[in-house]
């Protein structure tokens, strides 16, 4: 996050204010109470001298936002967060009592504090309060940043800051100081503080650490080997955390010289270094913090296991959410071209600290090489024959849930081109953020070239799961590789979900290299060893600043360097390929595999937008139909570009990024709804591009009266076929090719409705609709409570419209109406609360279709959630399934809601199967552990 310069202005009534200059910077100072002061410059540490005693600023969070941050500070995590919204989004704290028997003039507070200023979108006004009393009030001033400043208010009190870190967004870190006229306050007690923004409807920020000002000593061993003229040595570092401005501590080790140190406020690291040892082995050593007495410590040093940290650089590619999708476009062009110079300039470097970069998904690299020039395209393309690129093989990060079978063939589609075109090999993809994929995955990836797969998932580490709505994935999948096998065990897919996410070196996170890294690797290795972690490899994805960030130039220098410092662990910068192979060749024998499905978790936020979703499968579906049908007649060979095109918008819709990241709280901001409109483009062209494409397909087919049905299964098919009311033929009765009567029936919206039996797989059926009525035969038998065509019956719950009774030819009843009305019971829930449901109302029962070939009753209903509920349930004659259509028209809700229909089935002893189009999923019994168990997707 953020902190940057302060740039404070506010009302004055001394004649003439002091004007303090701070890091180039001007910065006017005065109170914000009407009342006389004095301003005197700002010093470093925030005026303070050595002599005072700071007091605890923070000792326990009262009220306010809360939230988990990375800061200076290795054990300050988690944070009050206020912002310049509606002014109202107060946090308050209580500090440590002013001593009882304080004789001082003044008491001062120390917190640890941030600030945006680089991520600021205006000047910023806060306020803090003492007690309920407005006291201060401060200024951050956009792009600038004053990293020690001071005002001073009142009765000689001062609130000060001075700066110890800046992120990589330009926001500010470091500690508050509040002095304080005891006078003013009661002794023996806390005081209140509140910091709260103005009402700007901006999310520029402030926030105080929930971490209080402690004395401390802890000595870590480190699980490092040093690399030394006199030999490798293993590194050991005291731990001191101090509570007042400056100090200093005396060391002593045996067999070594003492020495002394000096400390500061916080958090200190005085390191030492051991001989590596075998075996293990106590060290006694004496710690004297001045101004406390001195410790005797002990601690134990344990054999180094060698281990390697693989970084894999790439950004993260959001098409949408933090930014329009234009613009991420521009960002990740820009991301190429930056990895192609770094690439060139550390030609030279050794290898593991050679610049590499992973293009993450190829969407960006199809814009590149359509856009570059030919000497651009070739140095590209060359850098990836000598391995400083990493092409991985899926065109976008897709939620696999929502694809149909042949759209996960088509994740790879663009790849294969790439390998036809340019001769380069991919054999490895990366697919981020998303926790969980379908089974299904396995077999398509598998067949579309892909050996490898990296999972880089969402990573919150202050959130139970580890990250948002991941569920059990991170925690039952990090850092355990393992071979993925099909669900027909003829295939495989060695998949390695990376622990830390992608996004650990973000700037909230752990920061990117350079900052604190040290310390965050030694407690990742400690967190491997607990775990038993097996090998000496280990993943790291490497993206910066957030998604859709930057390339790092100085990762390559910061690995050089540590390598020429550590033996262990050693940095290796590479391409998830790269890593791959290695990995294989050292660990093969001993990876696990697996079978089953790996439930994905964000495939419902989808069903926001139903009608776009629905677009998108149906264009999918025409798709497959169409190009089968284009093989089945023998044409020429389908133009692959605009197929090419069409499948692309339909993976582009199914990306990962569901609308802007205000979506939710600003759904109608500009900015939402522009990414909106470009996400629903997708859709909406995917629809009339495959809509072409089918009526190309159909235009050879014969015309006239005669009409040729198509199966493009690969099974025999009997079903409904309805001719559109637009394709007037001579009359309604219709014959196959040998002239003998088939079942039809017009139909109350003009179609003429006929059954084709028994269509050969990959194959086709002539008919001919001729003069004359429709054959009246069939079986459907339809009043306004039921349906029935001789093997199923219907009946209807008249309150809701819910099947209340199914039954089968052995008039066996498969509705279960022990908690609800019904199959098909429509179920809204405003809120979380699902004790809340409410259902609908029957208003209307049609019938729709009389029979005898087709049978179709229309409820209407009101229905809580929704303008209007149509609900048409449908059977046909000689066909042992239920068709159930379901027309929403959904009112404009912003608060939580859903709405479902429920089927709870009586099936007893009943074996539950889910169809993904690449194998068959038995839900709880093929669910590997990680899966999400609130919903399926297919």
């Amino acid at each position: 996050m953020f902190i940057g310069l302060l740039f404070i202005i506010l009302r004055i009534t001394v004649p003439m204010p002091e004007i303090a200059m701070f890091a180039g910077n001007m910065l006017m100072l005065a109170s914000l109470l009407s009342l006389p002061i004095l301003l005197a410059s700002a010093q470093r540490s925030g005026g303070q001298t050595s002599g005072e005693r700071l007091l605890n600023g923070f000792v326990q969070e009262t009220r306010g936002e809360q939230i988990g941050y990375r800061s200076f500070h290795p054990y300050a995590r988690a944070a009050l967060l206020t912002r310049c919204t509606d002014g109202k989004q107060v946090i308050e704290w209580k500090t440590a009592e002013i001593p009882s028997n304080s004789g001082a003039e003044f008491a001062t507070f120390a917190w640890m504090a941030g600030h945006s200023s680089g991520t600021s979108g205006a000047d910023a006004t806060f306020r803090l309060a003492i007690n309920g009393t407005e006291w201060f009030r401060f200024m951050t001033v956009k792009d600038r940043r004053v990293r020690q400043w001071a005002l001073n208010g009142k009765d000689g009190a001062q609130l000060s800051f001075d700066s110890r870190s800046e992120d990589t967004v330009n926001d500010l870190f470091g500690y508050m100081f509040l002095k304080v006229p005891v006078r003013d306050f009661p002794k023996g007690q806390p005081l209140t503080i509140s910091v709260v923004g103005d009402s700007a409807n901006r999310r520029d920020w402030y926030m105080t650490f929930r971490h209080q000002l402690k004395d401390s000593i802890t000595i870590q061993t480190q699980p490092a080997l040093m690399r030394t003229s006199s030999g490798q040595k293993q590194l050991v570092d005291v731990l001191i955390e101090y509570s007042q401005l400056s100090g200093s501590v005396d060391i002593a080790v045996p067999g070594q010289k003492p020495f002394k140190a000096k400390l500061g406020l916080g958090f200190n690291r005085v390191p030492f270094s051991v001989a590596a040892v075998k075996e293990r082995r106590q060290i006694d050593l004496t710690v004297a913090v001045s101004g406390q007495a001195a410790k005797k410590e002990t601690t134990t040093v344990e054999p180094v296991a060698y281990k390697e940290f693989w970084l894999l650089p790439h950004s993260h590619n959001d098409i949408g959410y933090s930014d329009l999708q234009a613009d991420v476009t521009k960002k990740q062009l820009k991301n190429l071209r930056d990895a192609m110079q770094l690439c060139r300039k550390t030609a030279s470097y050794p290898k593991g600290a050679q610049f590499k970069w992973n293009t993450e998904i190829l969407w960006a690299v199809d814009s590149f090489l359509a856009t570059s020039s030919k000497k651009e395209r070739d140095e590209f393309i060359a850098l990836v024959k000598k391995g400083c690129i990493g092409l991985n093989g899926l065109y976008t990060n897709e939620l696999t849930g929502l694809c149909r079978p042949e759209e996960l063939l088509r994740l790879t589609d663009f790849a294969r081109t790439l390998t036809k075109t340019y001769g380069v090999q991919i054999k490895d993809a990366m697919i981020t953020d998303i926790p969980g994929y379908t089974w299904a995955t396995v077999p398509a990836l598998v067949q579309g070239g892909i050996r490898y797969l990296s999972s880089g998932p969402n990573y919150v580490p202050t959130m139970p799961d580890q990250g948002d709505r991941v569920g059990r994935f991170n925690r039952a999948w990090g850092d355990k590789p393992f071979y993925w096998v099909s669900p027909s065990g003829q295939e495989k897919l060695l998949l390695w979900v990376a622990g830390k996410g992608y996004s650990w070196f973000h700037a909230w996170i752990a920061g990117q290299a350079g900052q604190n890294t040290a310390s965050h690797f030694f407690d990742y290795l400690r967190e491997l060893d607990k775990k038993e972690y097996p090998y000496d490899m280990v993943q790291l994805r490497y993206t910066i600043v957030a998604d859709n960030g930057p390339t790092d130039p100085k990762l390559p220098d910061f690995v050089k360097s540590w390598n020429e410092q550590y033996d262990s662990p050693k940095l290796i910068i590479a391409t998830a390929g790269q890593m791959f192979e290695e990995f294989e060749r050292r660990w093969a024998n001993k990876i696990p595999s697996h079978g089953g499905d790996i439930t994905p978790y964000w495939e419902d936020g989808a069903l926001s937008t139903l009608r776009e979703l629905g677009i998108v499968r149906r264009a999918s579906e025409r798709l497959v139909q169409a190009e089968a049908l284009e093989c089945i007649n023998n044409a020429e060979e389908p133009d692959g570009e605009s197929y090419d095109d069409a499948w692309k918008n339909v993976l582009l819709f199914d990306e990962h990024t569901w609308g802007a990241h205000n979506s939710v709280s600003e759904p109608e901001s500009p900015f939402a709804v522009s990414q909106w409109q470009v996400k629903q483009r997708f859709a909406l062209d995917a629809g009339e591009q495959s809509e072409r494409l089918l009526s190309a397909a159909l235009s050879s087919l014969t015309g006239g009266n005669a009409v040729d049905v198509i199966n493009t299964s690969s099974w025999s098919r009997t079903d409904l076929v309805v001719l559109h009311p637009g394709e007037r033929r001579a009359g309604d009765s219709v014959v196959d090719a040998l002239g003998a009567p088939v079942p039809s029936q017009r139909l109350s919206a003009g179609g003429l409705a006929f059954l084709a039996k028994d269509v050969p797989p990959l194959g086709a059926r002539r008919y001919f609709v001729r003069p004359g009525g429709a054959a009246a035969t069939g079986s459907v038998k339809v009043t306004e409570t039921g349906l029935e065509n001789g093997l199923i019956a219907v009946a209807l719950d008249h309150e809701t419209g819910a099947i209340r009774s199914l039954k089968a030819p052995a008039r066996v009843e498969l509705a279960d109406t022990s908690m609800l009305r019904g199959l098909n019971q429509y179920c809204y829930v405003p809120g979380r609360d699902p004790g809340a449901v409410q259902m609908n109302r029957v208003k209307e029962v049609e019938v729709k279709e009389r029979g005898p070939l087709v049978g179709t009753l229309r409820i209407i209903s009101e229905a809580p959630g929704c303008k209007s509920l149509v609900q048409e349930i449908t059977l046909i004659a000689d066909l042992m399934k239920v068709e159930i259509v379901n027309i929403l028209d959904k009112s404009m809700v912003r608060e939580k809601e859903s709405v479902h229909f429920a089927f709870p089935m009586n099936v007893p002893d009943g074996a539950f199967r889910l169809d993904g189009g690449w194998g068959i999923m038995r839900p709880m019994i093929d669910q590997l552990p990680g899966s999400c168990m609130d919903f399926l997707s297919t």
